[in-house]
């Protein structure tokens, strides 16, 4: 093995007696020898070595590594440990310490949790409407102690513990907005309803809405209405799918109760799979309301997907939509020169239950 500490090649050494005359000198040294014309000792030791290359050069990769670490954005979480409309704790400042915080990125959103003391389900009562939404955030119901996520291939049995009752939000707006500068946020594990107009308003791109109760109580077998989800996606800045449900269990909205369940103005790849619309949580009764609504401002529809590719309609990313007085899915286009881009409807269950019963 090679020796790294080795001298250069024009070095001799050989050990010589030093008297210690002072009493303090090792009586044992190492002389040096060099070759006439070659460097001095001095420079001799700074002749760098190969494992002093490597030490260096691992010590820069160290610093540089740590001045990146230092420089990327860091989310923040904000927990709720409060029903309180307003002030510390509540889920209005959740929202807007998280808007004043600019280090969130899609990638990397903030996340509001909640901690809320003592069992059974929480109420939080707006007493106005809450702030704009701008930041990425992941606000997540399940985190809650006690919640957990659907795993029911057919019915549902997730247990939501954090309900968000708008009756005295403002009457022109959302219980939720999601805003341009969001994108890359995450509504999951909610109960929302009594809200002014729609639970949720969407109006900027990758959005996604998953595991929620929109429109019924927590146990999701009651309609208390003003629970609907507005999209309007068309002038997004960003092109990526507002994505609402999914192919999984967990994933499955339930949105009953509304007027129209979903409506969506100038879809830009909106993809709606996985829910139940219209029906309770079990998708076994009717708690009324239209299902689907696609349309324009203008003179496109699309992209969007309802629905997805599956073994049997209504499971996986199939939605059933059901036990509404009007319409399961209306694609409106308002007049003859109108084009309909890419849009998939597929493997839906419509107008039947969950189990493919009357509904």
């Amino acid at each position: 093995m090679d020796n790294l500490f080795a001298l250069p090649k024009y070095v001799t050494w050989t050990p010589f007696a030093l008297s210690d005359a002072t009493g303090f000198i090792p009586s044992k040294h190492q002389r040096f020898r060099f070759a006439q014309g070659e460097p001095s000792l001095m420079s001799s030791l700074m002749q760098p070595s190969p494992f002093t290359r490597v030490t260096a050069l691992l010590m820069v990769l160290m610093v540089l590594m740590s001045m990146l670490l230092a420089s990327v954005a860091q989310a923040t979480t904000f927990t709720v440990t409060n029903t309180n409309d307003a002030g510390a704790g509540s889920l209005r400042q959740a929202i807007t310490d998280s808007n004043a915080d600019n280090s969130a990125t899609v990638a990397l959103p903030h996340n509001i949790l909640f901690a809320i003391a003592g069992a059974g389900v929480k109420t939080i009562a707006t007493l106005t409407d809450y702030p704009l939404i701008t930041r990425p955030v992941v606000i997540d119901g399940y985190s809650q102690a006690g919640s957990s996520a659907n795993s029911l291939a057919v019915g549902n049995n997730s247990v939501h513990l954090i309900e968000v009752d708008g009756t005295n939000a403002n009457i022109f707006n959302a219980c939720f907005h999601f805003r341009p500068g969001s994108e890359g946020s995450v509504l999951r594990g909610m109960v929302v309803n009594r809200c002014p107009l729609f639970a949720v308003v969407v109006s900027t791109g990758n959005i996604t809405l998953e595991g929620n109760f929109l429109g019924t109580n927590a146990a999701g077998d009651t309609s208390l209405g003003r629970g609907s989800v507005s999209l309007s996606t068309g002038s997004s800045p960003d092109p990526r799918a507002v994505i609402i449900g999914g192919p999984l269990p967990a994933q499955r909205n339930v949105i009953a109760g509304n007027s129209t369940g979903i409506s969506v103005i100038n879809p830009r790849g909106v993809v709606i799979s996985g829910n139940y619309i219209g029906t309770n949580a079990a998708g076994t009764a009717a708690l009324g309301g239209q299902g689907i609504v696609i349309g324009t401002s203008g003179n496109a529809i699309g992209p969007f997907t309802i629905g997805g590719i599956t073994a049997t309609p209504g499971t996986g990313a199939g939605n059933v939509i059901s036990g509404g007085e009007g319409s399961g899915i209306t694609v409106d286009a308002p007049g003859s020169g109108t084009t309909i881009g890419v849009g998939l409807i597929q493997g839906n269950l419509i107008g039947l239950s969950a189990n493919g019963g009357a509904a």
